[in-house]
């Protein structure tokens, strides 16, 4: 996947809500995702290496050929 920074305007532009958490991460402020816990009330939740084994490196490889040729 790629990654592109943008400024304060551009992801004001686009919502002021994204601005306001854009700002909040420069500041430093991070989340933090209690896996076990998520875990626990989401039994089937899977680690991205079993996504990519299941199925996503397929959909992934898929995207990729069509944004590759599009058209076709």
């Amino acid at each position: 996947m790629r990654h592109e920074q943008i400024t304060h305007a551009e992801a004001t532009a686009l919502n002021p809500e994204i601005a306001q958490v854009r700002g909040r991460r420069a500041a430093g402020s991070r989340r933090h995702a209690d896996i076990e816990a998520l875990r626990m009330i989401h039994p089937g939740l899977r680690t991205l290496a079993h996504w990519l084994a299941e199925s996503g490196a397929d959909s992934l490889r898929k995207r990729l050929v069509e944004t590759a040729s599009p058209g076709l």
